[in-house]
């Protein structure tokens, strides 16, 4: 009987102290489904009420984003935020500062209380139509984004506050590849990729690590 109240307790007191993540969904897709879960972090859904199949998020907490009573006070009970595939709506609210729907509510509660927020805009780097759009090019958006405090992901680039485009090398040769054919290539990269077939000598390492450049394989 003493094991089992312990091994609650261990639980318990693992998940009183397990970092709160909100992942913020604007559209559904199949990378919802695909969601991994893991031991360190509690992720905490929000989902339109047109989603379906809504709670079975690898048994994380799914809630409808319209249903919370004070979306700003919700925001209290989080560490940080994600926003995958992030609709042009939501961007325009932040954009201009005005929001006015609960997952607006919710993000300018993060906002205001400072913090991390990660938000993904691939799916809708194509409507240039849109209100946010409408009062600057997609590049201002992005750097007024950045600038509030927000760590935006176009694609597979990283856009920072200075308004620079962090991009990904993609490196497909194939053999050992130095430091000097891939050096006048680096121009606002913050991570290198390489292919199946490609490798890097030591000293192309090294650099690229004294850069703050990582280095991964497909």
């Amino acid at each position: 009987m003493g094991d089992i109240v312990s091994n609650v307790r261990d639980i318990v007191m693992k998940r009183v102290f397990m970092p709160r993540v909100g992942v913020l969904w604007s559209s559904e897709g199949p990378k919802m489904y695909q969601w991994q879960s893991c031991d360190e972090v509690t992720w905490v859904h929000y989902v339109p009420e047109n989603f379906s199949e809504v709670f079975k998020v690898n048994n994380n907490p799914c809630y409808f984003v319209e249903s919370l009573e004070d979306p700003r006070r919700e925001s209290a009970t989080l560490s940080a935020l994600a926003i995958p595939m992030a609709s042009m709506q939501l961007i325009s609210e932040i954009y201009l500062g005005i929001p006015y729907s609960a997952a607006g509510l919710l993000v300018d509660g993060c906002l205001e209380k400072g913090m991390p927020i990660v938000l993904h805009i691939g799916s809708v780097k194509c409507h240039p139509e849109t209100t946010a759009a409408k009062k600057g090019t997609f590049e201002d958006i992005l750097l007024k984004l950045s600038k509030k405090g927000i760590a935006v992901i176009a694609g597979d680039e990283f856009v920072t506050k200075e308004g620079t485009v962090s991009k990904t090398l993609y490196v497909e040769e194939e053999g050992w590849i130095s430091w000097c054919e891939i050096a006048d290539r680096l121009s606002g990269v913050c991570r290198v990729l390489l292919g199946k077939k490609a490798r890097l000598t030591d000293e192309a390492l090294d650099r690229l690590r004294s850069l703050g450049i990582k280095v991964e394989e497909r």
